[in-house]
């Protein structure tokens, strides 16, 4: 017995490419271009979405990720009636992604705040100044995940990036840049440019499956 078409098994996702983009120059980038998504190959440089560029290589351990934290319910009563009233909290939303790669972008988005005057550099090396002082970058980022078959796109058009402390160093495996990312409303320029809200989930629209697998056994 065939499962229902509506069953689409090339509409679910077991990522084995997993990257964070930033704009290729500045800070904003409006979201991908439309088909985008669709033409996607990690193995093409072509297929990567126009005006975005990697930021650093990003751990395999410690893949990217979202975090809601707030937003929780009070209830008020009154001395005559019960919940009169239902207040939502303020909801803060984050994104965590741990990153490998020690050059002179991870540095300035992590530790210097875009600031180039926090940075020195020469022919033979690179430091980046930092203190007690926590800096933070505003930037657009880009969030993909792909397997053969399906690739997702998560756009968020206005980010406060900075470390996430230093991370701990082990013998044996890659030193780790945590880094951790406030998502905040899109400004009314963004907005102008097409980031519409804080966070755009972008998949490619497939066709129906032509037919549905075998059924599941069992209850």
């Amino acid at each position: 017995m065939a499962k229902p078409v509506a069953y689409n098994p090339s509409e679910v996702l077991a990522p084995d490419f997993v990257t964070v983009l930033a704009p290729a120059t500045g800070t904003f980038a409006p979201p991908p271009k439309s088909g985008a998504v669709k033409k996607f190959k990690p193995d093409n440089a072509e297929t990567y979405p126009t005006g975005w560029a990697p930021i650093g290589l990003t751990s395999a351990e410690t893949l990217p990720s979202f975090a809601s934290d707030g937003g929780d319910a009070t209830v008020l009563d009154t001395a005559e009636v019960a919940a009169v009233r239902n207040i939502l909290g303020t909801v803060t939303n984050t994104f965590s992604f741990v990153l490998h790669s020690f050059n002179k972008k991870v540095l300035q988005l992590t530790q210097g705040g875009n600031d180039a005057s926090t940075m020195e550099e020469s022919n033979d090396e690179i430091i980046q100044w930092s203190g007690n002082k926590r800096r933070t970058v505003k930037t657009s980022l880009l969030f993909i995940r792909a397997d053969s078959e399906m690739t997702v796109f998560d756009y968020i058009a206005n980010a406060e990036v900075a470390a996430d402390g230093r991370g701990e160093t082990s013998k044996g495996a890659l030193a780790p840049i945590p880094v951790k990312a406030t998502i905040l409303a899109p400004t009314a320029e963004q907005v102008n440019q097409g980031a519409k809200d804080a966070v755009a989930t972008i998949i490619p629209k497939k066709d129906a499956a032509a037919a549905g697998g075998p059924a599941r056994a069992g209850g």
